[in-house]
């Protein structure tokens, strides 16, 4: 529950930072951001329909042991999703303006490098959604709640440290989602470093309950 609600504070944090530090003279500025986001929005909204599928999958190969499989099923998936996310600043930064402008019309006044940072916090935060997923599927719930609560602590030191209203709340995004990232690659790291089986756990409860009870 924890990290479910901290994925979602990073998730919509370039957002609640605008309103939060927004003078009387910054709302129709705080307005128009809020279009750039939904632009930005776009993969992680697209990526709501794989992360079904993720975990069951992930977690069938942990649960079997298959921890060379499980790796490999990583990996493919995140060459995939950093794939999108490169794709995704690119665009940003070359046609983000005039997407911008053909969705919400002349209204749209967000520039390409604007775009450009919220597309790099979305495809961080889309990686970041790909390694909890995986830290899921091996059970390490604790490491995957840190592991947002570090990007999310990130996130407000970035903003703090800001002036710009717009360009805090973009690069304190981007930050706070590639902080999680590095911590969720650290903890999945040691986790799959480790030299018991994924499923060892679950065999050696199985084993015990079927035991004796004075053993």
């Amino acid at each position: 529950m924890l990290g479910s609600i901290l994925t979602q504070a990073l998730s919509y944090s370039a957002y609640l930072s605008a309103i939060a530090l927004e003078t009387p003279g910054d709302s129709n500025r705080v307005g128009k951001f809020a279009a750039g986001i939904l632009v930005a929005r776009i993969p992680i909204l697209a990526f709501g329909a794989v992360q079904a599928a993720l975990l069951p999958r992930l977690a069938s190969l942990a649960g079997a042991g298959r921890k060379d499989e499980f790796r490999s099923a990583l990996r493919r998936l995140l060459v995939i999703v950093i794939a999108v996310g490169v794709i995704g600043v690119v665009g940003s930064l070359t046609v983000g303006h005039a997407g911008g402008r053909i969705l919400f019309g002349s209204k749209f006044t967000l520039g390409n490098r604007d775009l450009g940072l919220l597309a790099l916090g979305s495809g961080a935060f889309i990686v970041a959604t790909t390694l909890a997923q995986a830290l899921l599927a091996l059970r390490s719930y604790a490491a995957a709640a840190l592991s947002w609560l570090i990007g999310v602590v990130a996130f407000l030191v970035a903003v703090a440290l800001g002036h710009d209203l717009v360009l805090r709340s973009e690069i304190g995004f981007g930050v706070g989602s590639l902080v999680s990232v590095a911590a969720m690659v650290a903890c999945l790291g040691a986790r799959l470093r480790t030299d018991v089986p994924l499923d060892a756990l679950e065999r050696l409860v199985e084993n015990i309950q079927h035991e004796p009870l004075e053993t």
